[in-house]
């Protein structure tokens, strides 16, 4: 693109706008994340020990822990 170019200052701001766009993406993610441990830690909390369900769960809480980290 030329530097004279009418279009390139509504390509930067749009270009300057995206990590913030980011930033939001990721801490509303991070927010579901968060948001459905603890509804799968409200579940097992429900089931007695013994059952193969609570195992399910603890394994899916692991899952999304480590998502958090990675993301």
């Amino acid at each position: 693109m030329e530097p004279d170019d009418p279009k390139r200052a509504f390509f930067l701001k749009e270009l300057s706008a995206l990590p913030q766009l980011r930033r939001s993406l990721k801490s509303a993610g991070d927010h579901f994340i968060g948001e459905r441990m603890d509804e799968l830690a409200r579940e097992m909390t429900t089931l007695k020990p013994g059952n193969s369900r609570r195992a399910q769960i603890v394994q899916e809480i692991m899952r999304l822990s480590d998502s958090l980290k990675q993301g």
